[in-house]
């Protein structure tokens, strides 16, 4: 009996593994498209007149002195790997918690291959969220607390210099993850370097939030990387060099107050909040049953809800909102990490019988639910217009993509 039982749950679990691997790909197909010319163009900022944000990998261009780094062709191929890093990733965090036998978090996790969060994903490749995601993944797979505190610490720091963001997406889950791998016998001196390491980057961040360029500097720059890409740079997104946090702020707030981006939001809210909702419960129970100490509890919800924040500073509310569907899953895997027996999962989860049917919807809906993606973009291009656009070489419409961003000859 006990050898027909270990072979359905087996079984059960490749079933599963097959769900969740279908469900990652079919979602990220849903939002796949070439990576936006405002990222392209971001990745060309450097230091060549002064300290700046979002300028570290156009200065590293600068330095190496390549000039196939300035064409789109190197930008697409090089952001499309670091997207499918990501993607692996995430997927090895979704096997993990398929493994731990509980229905529940085997569900759960399988939703969150059909979020909001991976259509978003696909959509923004090429934008720096993708390498604080990357950092943050990476993270997760060492388990020596100092090795880990060190890699966080140079790693967040580059990421914060291509894009500024990820201090508020990304650094509170990795200092979750910390926070969690605390030992008893070492708490205060590893709790001390923990906040040193806090300490450090929210100075960088600090300073890449106010570091800017004058209007002279500012065009001085666009001609020099419009002479060096081969491709039509964003006016707008140079002006983010030139723009402070005040100014963003303020604009923001006027900007949440028009009553058509209000329900923008709700719509948005509507297709990402269920995944975020019943991750962030189901970690919170997690944590209090496991009786973790009150800093934890504490962070563990702020990490898996913080991009949010970053309503107050830019205006790309979906990317916020499906951001929140992947800093979710991470804390709720945080969560399920801590627990002694994941076996066991069950007896803390609330209503035992009810969450796996609710999980099971849940992966339903996210399948249905349209997703809004990048302004604009999803009246001009439809889903797979990537995909069909490399295979077919039929340019796309929008003017916002090159239409040949990729040489083959």
């Amino acid at each position: 009996m006990t050898l027909r039982i270990d072979a359905q749950s087996q079984r059960t679990q490749r079933f599963l593994f097959a769900a969740a691997a279908f469900l990652l790909l079919y979602t990220s197909l849903r939002g796949l498209y070439y990576p936006h010319i405002w990222a392209a163009t971001h990745s060309l900022f450097s230091y060549e007149f002064g300290l700046t944000k979002r300028s570290l990998i156009g200065s590293a261009y600068d330095l190496f002195g390549c000039s196939t780094c300035y064409s789109y062709s190197f930008f697409f191929y090089a952001s499309n790997l670091l997207y499918i890093a990501n993607l692996f990733l995430l997927w090895r965090i979704t096997c993990r918690l398929i493994k731990t036998g509980n229905l529940a978090v085997q569900l759960l996790s399988i939703a969150f291959c059909a979020s909001a969060g991976l259509v978003y994903l696909a959509t923004t490749i090429g934008w720096g969220d993708h390498a604080g995601l990357f950092c943050v993944l990476i993270s997760l797979q060492i388990r020596h607390f100092y090795w880990r505190c060190g890699f966080i610490l140079v790693t967040f720091s580059l990421a914060i210099l291509i894009h500024e963001a990820n201090y508020i997406l990304f650094l509170p889950v990795a200092v979750a993850s910390l926070i969690a791998d605390l030992n008893t016998e070492k708490f205060a001196p590893q709790l001390t370097l923990v906040i040193i390491i806090c300490v450090l980057l929210t100075l960088l961040s600090l300073a890449m939030a106010g570091a800017m360029l004058n209007p002279a500097e500012l065009e001085q720059l666009t001609i020099l990387m419009q002479e060096k890409a081969d491709f039509l740079l964003h006016p707008q997104a140079i002006k983010t060099l030139s723009t402070d946090t005040d100014t963003s702020v303020t604009f923001m707030l006027r900007y949440l107050a028009a009553p058509d981006v209000q329900k923008s939001v709700l719509r948005s809210l509507a297709v990402s909040g269920p995944t975020v909702i019943v991750l962030m419960t189901c970690a919170a129970v997690l944590i209090r049953s496991k009786q973790s100490p009150i800093l934890l509890r504490l962070l563990i919800p702020m990490s898996g809800l913080s991009p949010y924040f970053l309503y107050l500073f830019g205006y790309d509310l979906h990317r916020w909102n499906a951001m929140a569907c992947i800093t979710a899953f991470i804390a709720f895997y945080l969560s399920v990490e801590l627990q002694d027996n994941p076996s066991k999962l069950r007896q803390y989860l609330p209503t035992p019988k009810v969450l796996p049917a609710l999980a099971a919807l849940l992966i339903a809906f996210n399948m249905l639910a349209p997703v809004p993606l990048l302004q604009r973009d999803i009246d001009k291009n439809p889903p797979f217009a990537a995909v069909i656009a490399f295979i077919t070489e039929w340019p796309i419409s929008d003017d916002d993509f090159p239409r040949a961003p990729i040489n083959r000859n």
